[in-house]
């Protein structure tokens, strides 16, 4: 797992304690989500940081993102943090940086420190990219200094000079600022280098080295440790210069089974003594392993209204790209219920997933949780297929009347924890929905959403089938023409918004006879939930032994838990009011998910 600290406990060291021992003053790899504790920035800009969910710096995800746009043609100063520099005279600094640029330059980076509050900063390093050759993958290791060294309450910048328009994005990752030991041979280990995701099987361990002492290192022992594992301890021969790293791999590899493992690297010595400060000597970090990849199908979702008339150059645009990309895409169309009185099809749940989202107008398109764009193009596509998918998705429906039946199959390769469950039932065209804005008719148009706006939770297990079966009357709907309906089903972890995987369900019932994991569709139709609707009590058989049982509102919210060890059970359901229910069956093969009426 990513460590990310902004240390202000630096505040609480001694002129002695700095002197003997090194010490981080940021070491940040923005693990998290959001901006760090504590960062702001000054001058221009404001709104030109953010943390991305990519790796384009050359660290694990996420990163820090500089935007280009809005446009800054004066100064920026991000401000990470301070630190008292008493008795300090010089620092070590590190961080990746990647430029992508396609147009002349003339910007520069730099890390600066400020002892007056900001009133006046002081460069400790930069470096101007004059042209757009510059562009490209970079590696900053240095010793730094400037008259703000040696004094009680420094600020650190991350500075940038120029005009934004003159670049495209940059992109940053590992920053480390920290002292530098005087007291013998240091190695701080900065990261192990495994992929976050990586296929199961035999797996190469490595992890990059840092000296951040004044001593050169010429040998060291490290090891490393995974759960259910023999420590692997290894003598690394190697030569490190003061104020540099290196990334080394262990000879002996490990075979990982799929699921989600921690790797934790200790450094053991430093040329053949104790290392002069141990409390950077061990890093842990969180790897998930999968079966396979397969081929990800690009989840679609976008708003939209009848009413509106830049909507119309949208819904073109989209006719466009997905007669472009057929059979890669699942697509949702939301009514949106503006402006004026809005698309006469407009539900409560669009409203809902547009609050999720942030939707403060339409048009508005949505590629796989994460891109927004109200202009779409071949390029937001291709940035979001590219991505492989690990979980696949087999299903379909049947109508029988005004009534659908549909099921689905969810097969995880990899573990996926804390993710929602979501499936709608939308119209392939419609035209009973015409507004104002001349178009005659509407593609992928929302019906119903069969898990409710808020999704069924659930956490999916490497090899662990999960099947959904729902019933729905669409006489409740708008529905036009019951035999031009399709299903769209999707995966989403709902606090990060990325999609996993989704799948478009036509009508027929389909199962996935991939022999991957443990729960068999002989086993998945043998239970029974039963009566439905249900007044009182609702009986549940199963072949298996049924560990758990759930039970969710159609927002997603748990009514009912019950924990028992059978084949069969009795569930009171008497007091929950009258509505929609999920039933979610946890056994020891796999989990399903029923849906029931409360009468």
């Amino acid at each position: 797992m990513k460590k990310s600290l902004l240390l202000a406990l630096a505040l609480l060291f001694s002129a002695t304690t700095f002197a003997q021992n090194s010490s981080f003053i940021i070491n940040e790899t923005f693990d998290s989500a959001e901006m760090p504790e504590g960062w702001y920035c000054t001058g221009e800009g404001t709104d030109n940081f953010k943390i991305n969910t990519t790796n384009n710096a050359g660290g694990d995800p996420n990163e820090l993102y500089f935007k280009s746009s809005p446009i800054v043609t004066a100064g920026i100063n991000l401000v990470m943090g301070s630190a008292d520099l008493t008795g300090v005279k010089e620092l070590g600094l590190s961080f990746k940086h990647y430029l992508s640029n396609d147009s002349p330059l003339g910007c520069t980076i730099g890390i600066a420190t400020s002892s007056d509050n900001g009133t006046t900063w002081n460069k400790a390093w930069s470096k101007t990219y004059a042209d757009a050759s510059s562009s490209g993958l970079y590696e900053i290791n240095e010793i730094i200094s400037t008259s703000d060294m040696g004094k009680t309450n420094v600020l650190f910048s991350l500075f940038f000079e120029g005009n934004t328009s003159r670049f495209n994005k940059w992109y940053f990752d590992n920053i480390s600022i920290f002292t530098l030991s005087d007291k013998g041979a240091d190695i701080q280990l900065s990261s192990i280098d495994v992929n976050n995701v990586i296929k199961s099987g035999d797996i190469e361990i490595s992890f990059t080295a840092d000296n951040i002492s004044k001593e050169e290192i010429t040998s060291f022992e490290a090891s490393y440790e995974i759960e259910g594992h023999d420590i692997v301890t290894e003598t690394f021969n190697t030569t490190i210069a003061p104020n540099q790293k290196q990334k080394v791999t262990f000879k002996k590899n490990v075979n990982l089974v799929p699921g989600t493992h921690e790797i934790k690297v200790n450094i053991l010595s430093v040329n053949g003594e104790e290392d002069a400060n141990t409390d950077n000597n061990s890093l842990s970090k969180e790897i998930r392993t999968f079966i396979k990849s397969i081929a990800r199908t690009l989840m679609i979702e976008h708003f939209s209204s009848s009413t509106c008339q830049p909507c119309v150059s949208v819904d073109n645009d989209m006719a466009t790209l997905t007669e472009n990309n057929e059979g890669k895409f699942t697509y949702v169309k939301y009514p949106w219920n503006y402006p004026g009185i809005g698309d006469k099809y407009y539900i409560k749940d669009c409203s809902v997933r547009g609050a999720y989202y942030g939707v403060d107008g339409v048009p508005s398109i949505i590629f796989d949780g994460t891109t927004t764009t109200k202009q779409p193009k071949q390029s937001n596509f291709d940035n979001s297929y590219a991505n492989p998918a690990y979980i696949k998705i087999v299903g379909g429906y049947e109508i029988e009347d005004k009534n659908i039946t549909v099921k689905a199959t969810i097969t995880p390769y990899i573990d996926i924890a804390d993710v929602k469950v979501f499936m709608t039932v939308n119209e392939k065209t419609t035209t009973g929905n015409v507004g104002s804005n001349g178009l005659t008719e509407f593609h992928h148009v929302l019906m119903c959403m069969l898990t409710g706006s808020e999704g069924l939770d659930t956490s999916f297990y490497a090899g662990e089938r999960q099947q959904y079966e729902f019933v729905y009357d669409m006489s409740t709907t708008n529905v036009e023409e019951m035999d031009d309906l399709e299903v769209a089903v999707w995966i989403q972890s709902y606090v990060t918004k990325e999609v996993h995987n989704s799948a478009t369900l036509t009508e027929g019932f389909k199962e996935d006879n991939e022999d991957i994991d443990n729960i068999t569709e002989e086993q998945i139709s043998s239970v029974q939930v039963y009566p439905n609707p249900v007044n009182d009590r609702l009986y549940i058989e199963t072949q298996t032994l049924i560990q758990s049982i759930e039970i969710y509102d159609i927002y997603g919210r748990r009514q009912q838990l019950s924990a028992i060890s059978c084949q069969s059970s009795v569930i009171d359901v008497e007091n929950l009011k009258s509505g929609i229910y999920f039933v979610k069956i946890n056994t020891e093969k796999g989990n399903i998910v029923k849906r029931i009426i409360k009468q």
